[in-house]
């Protein structure tokens, strides 16, 4: 009796064991289908390449040739206060294969500025981190249709343009007052942007990254917790070329 105790205890042991796995991975699953819709807008995001180069601290850095515009960084859901969500499906995995179809509009608009890094490196991170998140989106539900999607909102809000028009234009010989940034996307979108900046000893507070907050139809420009926030000082450095400086 004792042996065919240790047996029945042994079976139910095992059920128990196999029952949370089962509901472990459901949950999981759950959790992961939740964190593609709890989000509330995207960010979209675009770097200056000057900027950026001129403030990498470690690496290399690829200033693209005759670049006068701002490239993207990415186009990020976003809950609103907090950051993410991120990695929305732990089995998906990047195709490069996927980009054929428009990888020179890629290289123009989205590079990889990071020389020490692979080709694919940063689209790949992309993806993974913040595309798999969008997937809720019909048009983005793969990989390819959001890289697509991502190209087109880039063509209509080209950050060089709105500033420009705006009479922001970059310039090694002087800094520019952050209020005229603000002002330009105000005037232009009606929503304030999130500028990023990396200070320099020589130049000052640079102009990195800017980002403006769009509604989920991606079309649609919005205020969110970020627009209110910067990380540069009153007057800024908008670099026009990373080979001059001031």
């Amino acid at each position: 009796p004792t042996r065919q105790n240790a047996q029945v205890w042994c079976h139910k042991m095992l059920l128990a064991v196999f029952v949370l796995l089962f509901l472990s991975d459901v949950s999981a699953k759950a959790a992961n289908l939740r964190s593609k819709d709890s989000w509330d807008y995207f960010m979209f995001v675009q770097e200056n390449p000057a900027g950026f180069c001129l403030t990498k601290a470690v690496g290399n850095c690829y200033y693209p040739p005759n670049v006068t515009d701002w490239i993207m960084h990415g186009l990020w859901p976003t809950k609103a206060g907090t950051i993410g969500p991120n990695f929305c499906d732990p089995s998906a995995t990047f195709d490069p294969s996927a980009l054929d179809g428009f990888l020179p509009q890629m290289v123009e608009k989205w590079d990889n500025l990071e020389t020490d890094t692979d080709f694919y490196s940063f689209w790949k991170h992309e993806w993974l981190k913040h595309g798999t998140c969008a997937s809720s989106i019909p048009a983005m539900s793969d990989e390819k249709g959001y890289f697509w999607t991502v190209l087109g909102i880039y063509d209509k809000f080209g950050f060089a343009d709105i500033l420009a028009k705006n009479g922001v234009k970059p310039s090694n010989n002087s800094l520019i007052p952050l209020e005229k940034f603000t002002a330009a996307f105000q005037n232009s979108v009606g929503v304030k942007p999130y500028l990023e900046c990396m200070h320099s000893k020589e130049l000052g507070s640079v102009i990195v990254q800017m980002s403006i907050c769009l509604a989920k139809d991606y079309a649609t420009p919005i205020d969110c917790s970020e627009s209110s926030k910067t990380s540069c000082a009153d007057q800024v450095y908008y670099a026009q070329s990373m080979y001059e400086v001031r």
